[in-house]
């Protein structure tokens, strides 16, 4: 077995090993504050619409709808309160590192 010698010190492998854990912690943690707003946007336009539709509903109308309405309200306040949990998570792009060898070559 042929055994390498790499030009990167320990201290330096350790550093990067440490940032590279940094940046995941902080992008697992990041809100997408775009998708955030449009989420809220879409479901404030929805609850809009559906409050619109009851007050010109007919009695038929409404009663058929009702049940699904309300659901669906519920639904879209939850999405107006915490649009975070609506939101797809942030992806990290991985990083390449690459070692060579800078020394005897032979």
């Amino acid at each position: 077995m042929k055994t390498v010698q790499c030009s990167i010190p320990e201290s330096r492998v350790k550093e990067i090993i440490r940032e590279e854990i940094a940046r995941k912690l902080k992008l697992s943690e990041e809100i997408d504050h775009e998708g955030a707003a449009t989420a809220v946007k879409g479901a404030s336009k929805l609850l809009k619409a559906i409050a619109t539709f009851r007050e010109d509903a007919t009695g038929a109308m409404s009663s058929a709808v009702t049940p699904h309405l309300d659901l669906l309200s519920q639904v879209l306040e939850a999405m107006v309160s915490n649009p975070s949990s609506y939101v797809d998570k942030v992806r990290p792009e991985p990083k390449r590192i690459r070692l060579r060898n800078v020394g005897n070559e032979k």
